[in-house]
Order: structure tokens, then C-alpha cells, then sequence
């Protein structure tokens, strides 16, 4: 059975984020959409590190992603895509999610699915930015809802 956070992390991926970045340029991606806005590649590699140092700190699993030094949108993708697979082979060898664990931000002990959760959360913050800065950028809305 595949881990509920497995699927969690992966709908920020996807639909989320590949929604959300389908018509956006490399030219597009590496300029600032507005001042003091955040480019889409800033945002991309901002969640591809998150996600590494959270298999490094929380789950203590070195980075095996062969797009290290991921840059442009292609190679952000790549890492994502990576690192995804290292998540669920993670989330999958946890034998118990609510045995507390040191947490990485608050330095105190907490269950690991709450960790988790404050991961989940902070991507999910950084998929919505993906969608402003792209209306900043010109184009149209990704995600829609019902009609």
C-alpha cells in the first residue's frame, strides 16, 4: 500500500506544480515575475533542497539524486521526480509514524507525521507561489475550479 505521504508530497508535484508550470518559459522561469517576487526557478530549487535536507535531517538518507547541481526547468524536474521516489522509499520504511522524533525546526520532540505535515505544508505554500507568479508573468491561471 503506498504511504499516504507518498501521495500527499506527489499531488504537490503533480497536478499542483506541473500545472502550474506548463507554458512557463526558461526565460520566464529565471526572471523575477514582479519586485520582490521570487522567480519560478528560485521557487523550484527552493523546494528540491527542502526536500533533501528533509530525507537528510529528518530521515537521515544522503542524497542519491543524480541531479545534484539541478538548475533550468528541466533539470529542477528531474530532481523533483528523484527525490519523490527517495520519499516514498523513505515514508515506506517508517514503522512508526507518531514514535516522536527531534523536530528540525522547533528542537523538540515531535511525532514524525507532524514533521512531516510542516514539509507538506511549506510546499504547498510554494505551489501557490508557482501559480501567482505565474499570472504575474502573463499567463493565464492553471489550476481551475469547478465551472
Amino acid at each position: 500500500m503506498t504511504q499516504p505521504w507518498t501521495t500527499l508530497f506527489q499531488i504537490n508535484r503533480a497536478p499542483l506544480m506541473a500545472l502550474n508550470l506548463q507554458g512557463v518559459s526558461q526565460e520566464m522561469a529565471d526572471r523575477a515575475p514582479a519586485p520582490g517576487v521570487n522567480s519560478v526557478t528560485w521557487i523550484l530549487g527552493h523546494v528540491v533542497e527542502t526536500r533533501r535536507w528533509m530525507l537528510k535531517e529528518v530521515f537521515h538518507i544522503p542524497n542519491r539524486s543524480s541531479a545534484q547541481e539541478a538548475s533550468g526547468l528541466a533539470g529542477l524536474s528531474v530532481a523533483l521526480d528523484e527525490i519523490q521516489a527517495a520519499m516514498a522509499e523513505a515514508f515506506e520504511a517508517v514503522p512508526d509514524w507518531r514514535a516522536p522524533r527531534p523536530h528540525p525546526f522547533l528542537n523538540a520532540p515531535a511525532p514524525l507525521e507532524e514533521i512531516v505535515g510542516t514539509f507538506l505544508q511549506h510546499e504547498a505554500y510554494h505551489a501557490g507561489q508557482l501559480g501567482v507568479a505565474r499570472k504575474l508573468l502573463g499567463l493565464e491561471g492553471a489550476i481551475k475550479g469547478p465551472s
